[in-house]
């Protein structure tokens, strides 16, 4: 409890401190002063992560960059990481990847986003963070205010529940400004943003964003329920895990009945004659059985 309020008497400080700034004059104190050498920033290079980066490299390119590669990402996002780490001259930037043990324990199959997403989650994102935060009291999100839901009301400083800040520079900036300071600072744009995607994860849990749409609107599409920012809590784990599972027996049911065929479908659509012989991954998605799901990681843009 004392330290549960040390925590939040400091972000009541930080907030007081510098509640009229944000972007670039927000960060400097931060990175500068407030935790000198014991921040990092968290970046998936998706959509919008070029203007956060673009910021914490004006004002130090050696600050510690985490970059989490779940093994599920487009190659496109691959791609543009090496992209903007050269052209911003990123100094630190740290790949973290999940425990391969671990994976091989628990999703042999590479399929657990299918059953159970939270915990395909926790083990490729949120144990592998767990780890890189080591030696840092602090870190930097890109995240945004006008995503809407959960993130409608983020603060300038918030407590991670780690026991570490969280700070959100860029929170109360609109998407006319954001345009505005890719046009400025001539940043590149995600690859896959021409092609619909505005919010950019792992392949399996993507999708392209209809007009009229909020932003995140592509995430977790196949729940067809409230994006729940940070950790989901229990009621929202159940209705995930559940709608995976009703998705999966649907088109497993599906898949069957076409393979007794000796007909096969692929992960982007086209038939094949293998059967069930076709791999193990063009199953997976065939289970799937949507056809919006994204463009396979190994395709070109």
């Amino acid at each position: 409890m004392i330290e549960y309020g040390r925590r939040a008497s400091r972000i009541q400080k930080l907030t007081l401190r510098y509640s009229d700034l944000d972007g670039e004059a927000l960060l400097r104190p931060v990175i500068e002063r407030e935790f000198r050498g014991r921040i990092a920033v968290v970046s998936s290079f998706g959509a919008e992560s070029a203007i956060g980066l673009a910021l914490v490299a004006a004002i130090d390119p050696r600050t510690p960059v985490l970059f989490l590669d779940t093994g599920k990402l487009f190659s496109q996002t691959l791609r543009y990481r090496d992209r903007l780490v050269a052209e911003l001259r990123l100094e630190d930037v740290r790949t973290i990847h999940p425990e391969p043990r671990r994976l091989a324990e628990a999703d042999p199959e590479n399929a657990l986003w299918l059953t159970d997403p939270d915990q395909c989650c926790v083990m490729r994102k949120v144990e592998p963070l767990e780890r890189a935060f080591s030696g840092f009291d602090a870190w930097i999100s890109g995240r945004k205010r006008y995503h809407g839901a959960a993130r409608a009301c983020l603060p300038l400083f918030e407590n991670a529940g780690d026991g570490r800040v969280k700070i959100n520079p860029v929170a109360g900036w609109s998407r006319e400004r954001v345009k505005d300071e890719f046009a400025a600072r001539s940043l590149p744009r995600h690859p896959l943003e021409a092609q619909g995607y505005l919010s950019i994860s792992c392949i399996t849990c993507t999708d392209r964003v209809c007009p009229g749409e909020d932003q995140r609107a592509g995430r977790w599409r196949p729940m067809q329920s409230l994006q729940h920012d940070g950790a989901s809590g229990p009621a929202l784990v159940s209705s995930k895990t559940f709608t995976f599972q009703k998705l999966r027996a649907k088109r497993t049911r599906r898949h069957s009945t076409i393979q007794r065929k000796g007909v096969g479908f692929t992960g982007r659509g086209r038939r094949c004659r293998r059967g069930r012989n076709c791999s193990p991954y063009r199953r997976t998605i065939a289970a799937a059985g949507s056809s919006r799901m994204p463009t396979p990681p190994h395709s070109s843009t």
